[in-house]
């Protein structure tokens, strides 16, 4: 377990800082899987990881889809290599005190259960359950302390994540995002936890479009490393989880039909961060009316 869940015969004299790394992935086409996966440890851990991961990749920056499918930097590397090369990043992962979620999405059972009627959109539904559920360690942690988020630099959603964030902080439990930063950050794939988190989060991905891609396929080896750990957790809104979100009446969305009809009056196009603009907009209306 990470250092933070270590309970027995421990005295702690000092504050401790927890940094979770986060990054997404979705299938080729990005037509039937979307997920998102963060990485959880304390200042220790990472330091401790860190030197390891680096041990064994010699410097090389690591991309998880290139290593695993000989492309990139990894494209004149012998394929035994790469394979090799993930096999061992995914037992690193899997035998170090860092905790993960990742979360993926059946895009196409999503889409026709809960975005059309509801308005809701994969990337919220992914990023929220990450954030509130590594939020979630930190505050079981002994000792307990702030926990920033630090996700893979994307220009293209770089502004949506941070609103989200701030909305997660605006409205999430006191108790767990009085332990978040105030914002979340970003960095490149240079980091070590970047590269770490995109493995977790392609693995995934891979996870569930196994299951229900085009061609089935058995559990991977790096998933079964990374699950068979115990401190890293896979979680599917598959179709199933889909319908029974739907009939719960968990899902807090704006009706689709309604958010369209907004895009056009503006002259605006669908995105994540209209699709937030729209949703303050819609409470800044239901305020003044109540």
């Amino acid at each position: 377990m990470s250092n933070c869940a270590v309970l027995v015969n421990q005295v702690w004299l000092e504050a401790v800082m927890y940094t979770a790394y986060g990054d997404e992935s979705a299938d080729e086409n990005k037509q039937r899987v979307f997920a998102i996966a963060g990485l959880f440890g304390s200042q220790t851990d990472w330091a401790d990881f860190t030197e390891k991961w680096n041990s064994r990749t010699n410097g090389v920056i690591f991309h998880a889809n290139d290593c695993d499918s000989d492309q990139g930097d990894f494209k004149s590397r012998p394929h035994a290599e790469n394979k090799k090369l993930y096999a061992d990043l995914a037992n690193l992962i899997a035998n170090s005190n860092l905790i993960g979620l990742g979360v993926s999405i059946n895009t196409k059972d999503f889409n026709e259960i809960l975005a059309k009627p509801y308005n809701e959109h994969p990337y919220y539904v992914c990023f929220f359950s990450v954030v509130i559920w590594l939020t979630k360690r930190a505050h079981a942690c002994i000792p307990r302390d702030k926990i920033e988020f630090i996700f893979d630099r994307n220009p293209e959603i770089e502004f949506s994540a941070g609103q989200l964030y701030d909305r997660i902080i605006r409205t999430g439990p006191p108790d767990f995002v009085n332990l978040m930063q105030d914002k979340v950050s970003f960095a490149s794939s240079k980091t070590t936890g970047i590269q770490a988190a995109d493995l977790v989060t392609r693995e995934t991905m891979k996870h569930l479009d196994n299951d229900i891609g085009p061609v089935k396929r058995n559990v991977r080896g790096a998933a079964k490393a990374l699950l068979a750990s115990g401190r890293i957790k896979f979680e599917q809104f598959t179709r199933e989880r889909c319908l029974q979100a739907a009939k719960d009446g968990a899902v807090k969305g704006y009706m689709r039909a309604d958010y369209e009809e907004w895009l056009r009056a503006n002259g605006l196009h669908d995105s994540v961060s209209n699709n937030l603009r729209y949703g303050q907009w819609r409470r800044s209306q239901e305020l003044r009316q109540s």
